[in-house]
C-alpha cells in the first residue's frame, strides 16, 4: 500500500471485516472481524468509569471497528485483539495485579497472539502515548521504558500498510 492517512486506515480496515479476508503480509489470507460496535456515548461512559480520557485517535479506531479481530491466521490462532470496552478493566486489572497502581494510568488495549504482546496506552503521556511490549517485557518497567512510544495512529496506519506486517512500536 502507498502512503496511508489513519482515516484510510480504517476505512481498509473496515472493508476488511465486511469482506472479512484480505492477505496477510506473507500473502496468506487473514480473518478480520468485529466483535462489538461502540457508540461514542458508549466509549464516553467507559472513559468516565475509568477516570482516563482515551486519545482521540482511539475514540476514533472504537467507533470505527470497536472490538475487533485483526489480521488472524485461523491454522495458527495467531494476530491481533482489540479488547471490548466491557474488557477492559477486568483484563488490565489482572494484567496489573502485581501493580494496581499502574492501571488506569496504563491500559492493555489490544493482545498480538501471535507474538505474546500487549499494545498499551500511557495516558500521562499526552504526546506519543502508545507503545507495544513483548510478553519478556516486565510490566512494572512498562512506564519507565523510554523507547518506543508513538501515537496509535502512527502505529495502527504502518500495520495497516504493512499488511499486518510492522507490530511494534520502534522507529515511529
Amino acid at each position: 500500500m502507498d502512503a496511508l492517512t489513519y482515516q484510510q486506515a480504517l476505512i481498509h480496515l473496515k472493508s476488511c471485516t465486511r469482506d472479512g479476508t484480505a492477505p496477510g503480509p506473507d500473502g496468506m489470507i487473514r480473518t478480520f472481524k468485529i466483535l462489538q460496535n461502540y457508540t461514542a456515548a458508549e466509549i464516553a461512559k467507559t472513559m468516565q468509569h475509568l477516570q482516563t480520557p482515551f486519545p482521540e485517535d482511539y475514540q476514533a479506531f472504537l467507533i470505527h471497528l470497536g472490538s475487533a479481530e485483526l489480521y488472524f491466521h485461523p491454522g495458527r490462532r495467531t494476530g491481533i485483539k482489540f479488547l471490548g470496552l466491557h474488557e477492559l478493566e477486568r483484563y488490565n486489572r489482572a494484567i496489573f495485579a502485581g501493580n494496581p497502581e499502574q492501571f488506569p494510568h496504563l491500559m492493555v488495549a489490544a493482545v498480538l497472539s501471535h507474538v505474546g504482546s500487549f499494545a498499551v496506552f500511557d495516558f500521562r503521556r499526552p504526546l506519543h502515548p502508545f507503545n507495544v511490549f513483548s510478553t519478556e517485557s516486565q510490566v512494572e518497567n512498562w512506564q519507565t521504558e523510554s523507547t518506543g512510544w508513538c501515537d496509535f495512529q502512527s502505529w495502527m496506519t504502518r500495520l495497516v500498510a504493512s499488511h499486518g506486517g510492522e507490530l511494534y512500536t520502534q522507529d515511529l
